[in-house]
């Protein structure tokens, strides 16, 4: 998680409160001449006494109250656990020694290294409860972006001058760690030098002529504002999934085109929690997987999510509050209006067709210019960025770099509680085709797809009613399936298809093969056209002996717009092929 450079408890702070040794002192001489820890003195009088207490936050999904350790100076509050407690207080001591030129800090501070779990969880339980904390925080029309030189608001309308602390209500708090330890240039005409972090993103929206996309930038921008604004408005909750445009139909990995340094470059901007995507498994369930999440952390990322990664085991993470378990130490939940944004790269074509994971599911797509500046010419990012690294603290950027990143932040925030996120999910042409063939379980996988579209463009075309049964004889017969694959799991795969391009089979039946008598005389015509007179079904049977048998039929709606595109092979695709398209219908 990042953290402030600046703590609440520096010496010239702690120089102030030599007053509560002398008022709240916390220890009693023992029989033996020396002394001994009052613990209730310690944690009931003098932890608040110098701003230490107990936040409480949202009950467990027990119904229990939960809390988060806090130190509190000013209207400043930063988190703390036992050690750091123990650190604070033990600093004091020292300082109290130095200036008294006494030694009864030293000797408490080696009985309080020989107390048994002083500030373990049961001990924080007992530090007084700090209650009317109303954190400054950021609401559904509104972001408080705050500076070392003061605090901006961000709205639909742009970005505020700069305010002073002075100006921020006595009745409010604010996390000492989401202050950003950089002045804030306050006019655009004060900065001098290069836009770094705009032409960086600029060359992640690239079209595949080469040509910077309005409406890709605007899609990361977009992202990038809804993960920088600290406030979940409760019918925009998704997660962010950052994919590579072309992605492997293969369905191999294929990295370096700079989905991580662009997550990671809000990393000087909030405070994240970064987990590794591919210990984030459907077989894992590890419950401790959020233990590094705290109560401020604004986003939390998992970095190269695998094919196994489980998308459903966040399902609930964007929908309501977080739950924390951490080893050894007591559960606390952070509220749903609190909870952190959630940020995923990945080198594969993550998810699926179905609605759960697509109300869910923000994505954007990357090009590769920077894997193929890399392939090609042999350029990393940082030769293209005059050796400035993005968004790196000691990166090389100079205040004015800075000033521009923290500007383009802020526009991006704006344009997020001006457009809001778009209520479906979309894709390119060119991913879209790739996330499909990387599902097809043959051998040629384009093939397959392309077979699969050509017959349903075909079914809308001339209207006609399809056998099931020569669908699955003619699909088998160009194509090696693997042995177990089952008819019903290749009648999934074309609606599968059909669903992602709109052509949608048995739209009417929801997606259910009909069943049809095959005793009429044109269905049975075109049975035997079909070549199926050797047909037997999974009985042995012939359905032609039968004048009550069935089969299984279905026809295809076209639910395509003006604004669709339609796909074609992928050799032919051109400049307007790969704007974005809905990737679910209706």
């Amino acid at each position: 998680m990042t953290t402030a450079k600046h703590l609440l408890w520096s010496d010239e702070y702690l120089l102030t409160l030599f007053a509560s040794l002398d008022n709240y002192c916390f220890w009693n001489n023992s029989k033996d001449g020396g002394f001994r820890i009052d613990r209730f003195l310690l944690l009931k009088k003098f932890c608040p006494a110098i701003g230490i207490f107990k936040l409480p936050m949202d009950p467990d999904d027990k119904g229990l109250p939960t809390f988060t350790p806090v130190f509190i100076r000013g209207n400043r509050i930063q988190e703390v656990d036992g050690n750091t407690i123990q650190v604070i207080i033990e600093r004091l001591l020292e300082l109290w020694d130095a200036d008294t030129g006494g030694n009864v800090g030293g000797e408490l501070i080696v009985k309080m290294g020989f107390t048994h779990k002083l500030f373990d969880d049961k001990g924080l339980k007992n530090l007084s409860r700090k209650t009317g904390i109303e954190v400054l925080k950021d609401t559904p029309r509104s972001a408080y972006i705050f500076f070392s030189n003061g605090w901006v608001e961000v709205t639909a309308d742009g970005t505020s001058n700069l305010k002073t602390y002075e100006q921020i209500p006595a009745d409010k708090f604010i996390w000492e760690n989401r202050i950003i330890q950089d002045d804030y240039v306050t006019k655009t005409s004060d900065i001098q030098g290069k836009t770094y972090f705009l032409d960086f993103i600029s060359n992640l929206s690239r079209d595949e002529e080469g040509n910077v996309s309005k409406g890709n930038l605007d899609r990361i921008m977009l992202a990038l504002g809804y993960l920088s604004h600290r406030c979940q408005i409760a019918d925009m909750r998704q997660w962010v999934l950052v994919v590579d445009r072309n992605a492997s139909p293969n369905g191999q990995a294929n990295g370096g085109n700079g989905k991580s340094i662009l997550i990671r470059s809000l990393f000087g901007f909030l405070n994240a929690c970064e987990i590794d995507g591919r210990e984030f498994r459907k077989s894992s369930g590890d419950r401790f997987a959020f233990s590094s999440v705290s109560a401020s952390t604004d986003i939390v990322y998992f970095d190269d999510a695998d094919s196994n990664f489980d998308l459903k085991r966040l399902y609930s993470k964007v929908t309501g509050s977080w739950q924390v378990d951490v080893k050894f130490k007591d559960t606390f939940t952070i509220p749903d209006k609190d909870a952190p944004k959630v940020a995923i790269t990945s080198n594969y074509t993550l998810g699926g067709d179905d609605s759960s994971t697509q109300r869910r599911n923000f994505q954007i797509e990357v090009s590769d210019y920077y894997k193929t500046q890399r392939e090609e010419y042999g350029l990393r990012p940082t030769d293209l960025h005059d050796q400035k690294l993005i968004a790196v603290k000691g990166g090389g950027w100079n205040a004015d770099d800075w000033g521009h990143y923290y500007s383009t932040i802020c526009d991006c925030i704006s344009l997020y509680l001006k457009k809001g996120l778009p209520t479906q999910s979309e894709e390119s042409i060119t991913f879209k085709r790739n996330r499909l063939c990387a599902q097809m379980p043959v051998d040629d996988k384009e093939g397959l797809l392309d077979y699969f579209f050509d017959l349903l463009q075909s079914a809308v075309k001339t209207g006609a009613e399809i056998f099931a049964e020569v669908f699955y004889k003619k699909t088998r017969e160009k194509f090696d399936f693997p042995e177990k694959f089952t008819n019903r799991e290749i009648w999934e795969l074309l609606k599968r298809v059909g669903k992602a391009f709109r052509l949608v089979p048995n739209h009417d039946h929801k997606g259910c093969l009909k069943q049809q008598r095959l005793c009429g005389e044109e269905r049975k015509t075109r049975w035997l056209d079909e070549g199926m007179q050797d047909y037997r079904d999974s009985n042995g049977k012939d359905p032609l002996e039968d004048t009550n048998s069935k089969v299984y039929v279905f026809t295809v709606t076209s639910f395509l717009t003006p604004q669709d595109v339609c796909m074609s092979h992928s050799t032919d695709f051109n400049k307007s092929s790969d704007e974005m398209t809905f990737s679910t219908g209706m």
